[in-house]
């Protein structure tokens, strides 16, 4: 009687296929994966892919075994062979009692399981590859970011060992100044000490000198009450005294000779009224002289204007008012002057009045002071009427000019009234000089 041998279940080879197509869209999703996201990441992830895959490697192939095993009753048979095997397998009697149809059926189910491992097999290498490559650009990446880690690092030491010596001169520096800080602050002190002390000496001095300025100021008052006094004694009369006599006459030559030369410092130029032996005045006044020639004891001198009802003898005496053999007169000069009797003042006047007294060895300034001698005045200026006060600026200007031209002169007036100072006008010191004006040209 034939041994009735009993069907293994068969394998759940839907299941298998299954998992096969799930891995394999597992395996291109890890492939998808890998196309982005940060390296390490996918590689990590590629990693763990692969490790899954193996895993369901090995389990296929635990399932391929069980199954060679559960057809052939054998272990450790590869696929193909396990494929022979059951073959060989089916012509047993009792296996030929299987349809042939569940054979073929069985094979085909092998060799696709087979073929399948043999993909995922190529696959996993692919993969395995592909995990070298990219552990290989990660070894490389790694090289190049330990050398530029490097580079940092060197970088990084030579900033810290330029920090540390700009730290070093910058706590010198800070000491150096220190102690700078420190040696002007003692000067400073020791210069402060000083200053308060000097200037304690000097208000002690500034005290003394109060009380001699005081002392002084007290003197001053006193000697102008004195100067007072002495200037109320002072008379305003021209006094004028004769400076020297005509030696010689050589009229047809128009010239004269006088004693005073330069010994008496008189110089060309210099101009001289001649008076009658009656006296030095105004009245007694024959003609003018100007100084041509100087010698020593004598001066030649051009007859300039002579009186033909009393002409110029020897003997006659010579003065000019703004000359002194020994002290030399002071004047101050304002006002316009017309020196040729014109009716019209010169503007250049008072130029030609100080250029006669500095010829006969005078001074002239500007203010009148104590020691002032005589004060010439030209024609007063009239006081000017106050313009309107919507008058035009040029005329406000006239009027200022005019104004201060006429104050200035009636302050010289009253001034040598109060200093009791002789007033010379034109006329008057024309004749006291001796000048003679020259013609104006036509």
């Amino acid at each position: 009687m034939a041994r009735v041998v009993q069907r293994r279940s068969a394998p759940p080879y839907l299941l298998i296929v299954f998992v096969f197509l799930f891995l394999i869209s597992a395996i291109l999703a890890v492939l998808g994966f890998m196309g982005g996201g940060e390296e390490k990441k996918q590689n990590a992830s590629l990693k763990t892919q692969v490790r899954e895959l193996q895993d369901g490697n090995n389990e296929l192939k635990n399932d391929v075994k069980d199954l060679v095993q559960r057809i052939t009753g054998q272990t450790n048979l590869p696929a193909a062979s396990a494929i022979s095997v059951a073959e060989k397998a089916y012509e047993n009697p009792v296996v030929k009692t299987i349809t042939a149809s569940g054979r073929f059926g069985l094979a085909k189910e092998l060799e696709t399981l087979a073929a399948t491992i043999a993909e995922l097999q190529n696959a996993g290498e692919g993969l395995k590859k592909n995990l070298e490559e990219k552990e290989k650009a990660l070894e490389k990446q790694a090289q190049a970011a330990a050398a530029q880690q490097k580079t940092h690092e060197r970088q990084l030491a030579e900033r810290n060992g330029k920090i540390e010596d700009l730290n070093k001169a910058l706590a010198e520096e800070k000491a150096l100044r220190d102690s700078a800080l420190q040696e002007v602050q003692e000067t400073l002190s020791k210069s402060k000490k000083e200053l308060q002390q000097e200037l304690l000496d000097k208000e002690k001095r500034l005290e003394e000198r109060v009380l001699e300025i005081g002392e002084k100021e007290k003197k001053i008052r006193r000697l102008e009450d004195e100067l007072q006094k002495m200037h109320g004694m002072r008379k305003t009369e021209v006094v004028n005294k004769a400076d020297g006599q005509i030696e010689k006459i050589a009229r047809n030559a128009g010239i004269c000779y006088v004693n005073l030369g330069k010994k008496d410092d008189v110089q060309p130029g210099m101009t001289l009224a001649v008076y009658s032996k009656k006296g030095v005045k105004k009245e007694n006044i024959k003609g003018s002289l100007v100084v041509t020639n100087v010698s020593e004891n004598f001066s030649e001198c051009k007859i300039v204007r002579e009186d033909k009802n009393a002409p110029i003898v020897v003997g006659d005496d010579v003065a000019n008012i703004a000359y002194h053999p020994v002290r030399k007169h002071v004047f101050v000069v304002k006002g316009l002057f017309d020196l040729h009797g014109t009716g019209n003042a010169s503007a250049t006047g008072a130029d030609q009045v100080k250029d006669i007294i500095r010829k006969a060895g005078g001074v002239v300034e500007e203010e009148v002071g104590y020691q002032t001698d005589y004060i010439v005045l030209g024609e007063e200026p009239t006081k000017p009427t106050e313009p309107e006060d919507d008058a035009p600026n040029s005329v406000q200007l006239a009027y200022q000019k005019q104004m201060e031209r006429y104050q200035e002169y009636t302050k010289l007036r009253n001034e040598a009234a109060a200093l009791r100072i002789p007033i010379l006008n034109t006329n008057r010191f024309i004749l006291l000089t001796g000048y003679e004006p020259e013609p104006e040209p036509e």
